[in-house]
């Protein structure tokens, strides 16, 4: 598996290849990215894509789960807009990185986003608070789609991400210290981040 480093440098340059990027606004990424879990999930759904199959192998390697996910699914991407009949709309309004993935990256993803967030606004939240109402959600669909027992994918998921979180940790760990000021002011050393 390739660094954090390796891997931000090569979807940068993959992004620059594709589009004209703003040296400013990816600098002021780069200072999100080091402000804490959450900020750090949300910045590096590259990350995700490369680690998913071997975070949740379980869960990657069913190729019945494809569809057009998401993909860069966090709590901070859903929200109300007017639709074309000036109707008040709840739901996803961030696409831009939706790809054909298996949509169970899209549930755990969310969970961890809950979870993390949780923790950065000091919220005592227990891993089955964020699970319990999410998996209800889904067991309605469960009948819907037959043999995919969604409940059991997703325990395993976030049994597996929940082992795989020193990992990020340390991801975000060598991140801060390679972009310690990112250019922003105030900017300040590596994060602190909860055990």
């Amino acid at each position: 598996m390739r660094s954090i480093f390796e891997s931000t440098d090569a979807f940068e340059a993959w992004m620059r290849k594709r589009t004209d990027i703003s040296k400013r606004l990816l600098k002021k990424k780069h200072g999100q990215m080091v402000d804490g879990p959450f900020p750090f999930l949300r910045s590096t759904f590259y990350r995700w894509v490369e680690q998913w199959p071997r975070v949740c192998p379980e869960l990657a390697g069913r190729a019945e789960d494809v569809l057009l996910a998401v993909g860069d699914l966090h709590v901070a991407n859903f929200g109300v807009w007017s639709d074309s009949r000036k109707r008040q709309v709840w739901g996803v309004n961030d696409f831009d990185e939706a790809c054909e993935l298996a949509f169970t990256s899209d549930l755990v993803r969310l969970a961890a986003s809950a979870l993390l967030a949780a923790a950065e606004a000091k919220i005592a939240v227990e891993a089955n608070q964020v699970c319990e109402p999410l998996l209800a959600g889904c067991g309605r669909r469960n009948e819907a789609y037959g043999s995919v027992k969604i409940s059991a994918l997703i325990r395993v998921g976030l049994q597996t991400a929940e082992e795989a979180s020193p990992s990020m940790k340390n991801d975000l760990h060598r991140t801060a210290a390679w972009l310690p000021n990112s250019g922003r002011k105030g900017a300040r050393g590596p994060v602190k981040l909860p055990d």
